[in-house]
């Protein structure tokens, strides 16, 4: 692509089959032993259905050629404002789009049906089908920077420099004699490039065909409400829209072989429609928190508020993510379209906010400036501006249009106002998700079906059945060594090890509902709750009831002046502050803050007493203190872990224990946890936990920053994530280090729960970790005086984020009224007596079901199990893979799993077993932790729109080194209190 003097060059280039995936590191590394495929035999079986669809080849599978692309722009650097300049020594990608039409001008002598492009580095044709090659100049693109719309043209450049090495041949009949072939280790990776392929031909007959929108896998039908009977609208004017993800995998066949299916999954996205600026401002003030407004509210708001304006608090909403800030926009007032960021909105309408013309040497209303420059009369000058592209830009909302479809789809976390909201709606039972899916593979207008059949792969729209089995629950006890039910004891419990003192607190209360009597009910009901489980709790020390959240500098203060008046020097023995309890007003964005600032406060800069903030949101007139009283069982499961077993500090409170532990986890034991979050505030955290003791319910902890991204040899910024933990060997010598000083010696067995690896990453990721692991050993072993220490090893890694769900078999479900005889509350609210029907009654999996025959992956020994009970929705399985083991344990299939769930049950700060292992689970907890701490400190912006639009890529690269050596150099000098404050 040239802009002035410089160039768009797009190079293809060969992939060579079965190359490995190369890395950023040069180490030794030690080989995986994942140990050999296999299925546990113990429990009851049970008939289930996949959301995996038998997959079959055509004799009209055509083989395509598969060509690597890279499409670069050398000579232009991203300047101050947006604007381009020439630098010969800079190199960076074009945005997708031009990427995009680059190649339909390069190819348009080709027939549509004679290629596919990836729209990154991938481009397929037709055997026998060759692109153009040599260098080719394509003239007028237009792109935009902040102001202006630039002509672009684009030189590609096609093949390698020999033949041979310019493609890769893709036989799609490769998939269906891999299927019959006996199971192997490599059979997946033998076909990577042909699933690929199948991947890239249903994104884009999605969008080409279909009219659809996509997002990596994720496949969006905007306009299209997820549950047919619900109301889509959401705050602000989002909506809920109908999404599914699709993926193509090679599965076990139940019979010593492979098979080849189509796993489907619906999900939800967030998405605005294409409306105008002035109709989204009508949705916000329509929309009230808790309700879902109707079409007349927003007519009614349009009616009086364009002629009356729009008041202060109103606009400071607006103002923010909430609002308007973030979403997408277009204009076409200076006679062509022009897209750009909302950046803010003005606090002065425009008829009265002023800035300098040049061209007019004076100062001039927004208003004026409109009329003389452009000829355009506002209609409505009493209402404010938005400012597009920049915080200067500063257009009326009746000139700006907001950008539907792909343009504003939200994906991942949502603002808290949001995520409610979108759960409620999502909340979906398995049975009425099991329609949903078959309608979609069924939908040849938005399923995924036609593209496959397009290039000959046939999909049976049957699901797959299954055979799982279902575990028995360990048997867990209290102090009173009572026999407990694994879900939800929190009312009946006795903690097994309480603190041995009585817990002085403080309380605080932010709520500004309720009296005097409310607060002497909520201390006593607080006591109250602390003596049924085995907690003492004196009067507060004090309390504080400001009614309103304070700024950040006045709560530090605060919290600095308890730390002096209540807080002993540590090993004193003294009396001092034990536990601060803050109940919030709410779960809002407010909430979130001020709860981020007491958090990082107290445990980073005082590092003397843990926290508990409770929800006091009011509900139907109950003032805030008396609906928090209703959770101080579940509380107190979570407040026992973070209290020491003694005065002094010594010990470690826990509340429940395993009447009969798994033999391994009778050993000498240590259980650890990893994972890593990115995109806290532009850098990445990497967390470790490992448990303390036998009793394995709570852990130790390490977290470090660690940078998300790197910068290449020619100043680009690499996209793809860091998933390794960097420092891992560094982080695991700690922590045994501290497991001894508590256990008395070194473990002898340790196992490695990592979270956060998909598959793609487990020989690079965890290769890299093994090697750490084993340093790590060897370090903690010469400290001791053993050099040759040696524990045996356990790496299993957990996933959650897969498309594959598990329903009950017509078989299993139970015929007549069944156990709710009526009295299930359907998702319309009708269902309550004799209008309930049996169809409406939930059909949750049991906890404990394992499924591995029939639908593991290929190669190493893995299973999906279901170890939490199901509440709403459908229970999502986690998939844990063993992708080494230490032979030594002559562990089987049956072994892992039984650990793996027994330990689901040893969560702590819940009365329930858990959706996937506590060590993971805890890690995952610590990223978030460390996420909230740099949240609170930079933003919730990702690396690139936290920072200074102006600054180059080598500026913003050092700020967010500075930040990562900041964190760590803090949480380096944090007393480490050996208690997990979450």
């Amino acid at each position: 692509a040239t802009i002035g003097n410089t160039s768009t060059t797009v190079c293809c280039r060969s992939t060579v089959a079965g190359m490995p995936v190369s890395t950023n590191f040069d180490v030794d590394v030690l080989a995986l032993r994942p140990p050999g495929a296999s299925f546990g035999t113990q429990g009851r079986c049970v008939n289930l259905r996949a959301n995996h669809f038998c997959v079959s080849l055509g004799r009209e599978a055509r083989k395509w050629m598969m060509w690597e692309v890279r499409i670069l722009i050398a000579g232009l650097e991203n300047q101050k404002g947006g604007r381009w300049r020439n630098k010969s020594t800079v190199c960076a990608e074009p945005p997708k789009a031009i990427r995009r039409t680059a190649m339909k001008v390069l190819l348009a002598s080709l027939s549509p049906a004679e290629w596919l492009y990836d729209d990154g580095h991938r481009l397929y044709t037709l055997e026998g089908v060759t692109p153009p090659t040599g260098c080719h100049s394509l003239d007028k693109f237009q792109v935009m920077d902040s102001r202006n719309a630039l002509d672009v043209t684009v030189e590609a450049c096609v093949g390698g420099e020999t033949s041979s090495e310019s493609q890769q041949s893709l036989d799609l009949q490769r998939l269906d004699s891999v299927g019959r072939a006996p199971r192997s280790t490599d059979s997946s990776l033998e076909c990577s490039e042909e699933l690929r392929f199948l991947q890239v031909a249903q994104r884009a007959y999605a969008v080409d065909v279909l009219d659809l929108v996509t997002r990596g896998r994720r496949v969006i039908c905007p306009g299209v409400p997820f549950q047919d009977s619900s109301e889509q609208l959401l705050l602000g004017g989002r909506e809920v829209w109908l999404s599914y993800l699709s993926q193509l995998q090679l599965v076990d066949n139940a019979r010593g072989g492979a098979r080849l299916t189509l796993s489907l999954n619906c999900v939800s996205s967030v998405g605005l429609r294409e409306m105008p600026a002035l109709d989204l401002v009508a949705h916000f003030c329509a929309s009230k928190p808790g309700r879902t407004f109707k079409v007349s509210d927003t007519k009614w708001y349009k009616d009086r508020l364009w002629y009356n304006g729009i008041d202060e608090h109103t606009l400071k909403l607006l103002d923010g993510p909430m609002g308007v800030r973030g979403i997408k926009a277009s204009t076409t007032y200076r006679g062509q379209f022009r897209s750009a960021v909302i950046k803010g909105i003005t606090w002065k309408p425009a008829r009265d906010d002023k800035f300098f013309n040049e061209s007019l040497g004076k100062e001039t209303t927004i208003e004026r400036y409109f009329y003389e420059h452009y000829k355009i009369a506002l209609e409505f000058p009493h209402l404010p501006c938005l400012r597009l592209g920049t915080y200067r830009n500063c257009v009326p909302i009746e000139l700006v249009t907001i950008m539907g479809k792909e343009h504003n789809i939200l994906i991942g976390k949502l603002q808290p106002e949001y995520q409610a909201a979108v759960s409620l709606q999502t909340t979906m039972l398995p049975q009425r998700r099991e329609q949903k899916i078959l309608q979609i593979v069924q939908d040849v207008r938005r399923g995924p079906c036609a593209a496959l059949a397009a290039n000959g792969v046939q999909v049976n729209t049957e699901m797959m059945s299954v055979t799982g089995r279902v575990l028995p629950s360990p048997t867990l006890r209290d102090k009173s060594s009572a026999k407990l039910s694994p879900n939800h004891y929190a009312n009946d419990f006795k903690a097994v090890s309480p603190p041995e003192f009585t817990v002085q607190w403080v309380l605080w209360v932010y709520t500004k509902e309720g009296d005097w009597e409310d607060y002497q009910m909520f201390v006593s009901e607080w006591r109250e709750a602390g003596r049924r489980h085995g907690v003492s709790f004196g009067q507060p020390l004090e309390y504080d009831w400001p009614g309103e959240l304070e700024e950040e500098t006045r709560l530090r203060q605060k919290l600095q002046r308890l730390h002096e008046t209540h807080c002993a020097p540590r090993g004193s023995g003294e009396k001092g502050l034990h536990l601060l309890v803050v109940v919030l007003p709410g779960q809002d964005s407010a909430s979130s803050y001020f709860r981020g600032v007491l958090k990082m406060t107290t445990e980073t800069d005082l590092c003397s007493f843990p926290s508990q903030c409770l929800d006091g949101s009011a509900k139907k007139g109950e003032p805030g203190l008396r609906t928090a009283v209703r959770k101080f069982n579940n509380v107190m499961l979570k407040i026992v872990p973070k209290l020491p077993q003694r005065r002094d500090g010594t010990g470690w409170a826990h509340s429940i224990q395993i009447d009969a532990l798994h033999p391994v986890l009778r050993k000498r034991t240590m259980l650890i946890g990893a994972d890593v979050t990115h995109n806290a505030a532009g850098v990445s955290i990497a967390g470790v936990v490992a448990s303390r003791d036998k009793h394995f319910a709570g852990y130790f902890t390490d977290m470090r920053a660690q940078l998300s991204c790197t910068l290449g040899t020619e100043k680009q910024r690499l996209r793809q994530s860091e998933e390794r933990v960097l420092e891992l060997d560094a982080m695991v010598c700690a922590l045994l280090l501290r497991w001894r000083s508590a256990n008395g010696g070194l473990p002898s067995v340790v196992l490695y729960y990592r979270d956060g690896v998909s598959n793609g990453q487990f020989q690079p990721v965890l290769t890299n970790e093994h090697h750490q692991l084993t340093e790590a050993f060897r370090s903690a072993g010469r400290s001791v005086g053993d050099p040759q220490y040696n524990p045996e090893l356990v790496i299993i890694v957990c996933q959650k984020r897969h498309h594959t769900r598990f329903f009950l078999d017509a078989s299993e479900v139970p015929k007549g009224k069944g156990k709710s005889k009526g009295k299930f509350q359907s998702n319309d609210g009708k269902g309550k007596g004799n209008g309930a029907k049996r169809d409406e009654e939930p059909r949750h999996l049991e906890a404990g079901t394992v499924a591995s025959k029939g639908i593991a992956t290929l190669g190493n020994l893995n299973f999906y199990l279901v170890s939490q009970k199901g509440l709403k929705g459908t229970s999502v399985p986690c998939h844990y893979h063993v992708l080494h083991m230490d032979p030594r344990l002559e562990l089987r299939a049956d072994d892992v799993e039984r650990i793996t769930y027994d330990l689901c049950h040893l969560y702590s700060r819940a009365d329930k077993t858990v959706s996937y292992a506590p060590p993971a689970y805890f890690a995952d907890h610590l990223c978030e932790r460390g996420k909230l701490y740099l949240e609170t400190t930079y933003g919730s912006d990702d690396s690139f729109s936290s920072l200074a639009n102006g600054s180059s890529e080598e500026e913003r690269f050092r700020e967010l080194d500075k930040r990562v050596k900041d964190f760590n150099s803090k949480q380096a000098a944090v007393f480490r209190d050996d208690k997990m404050c979450l």
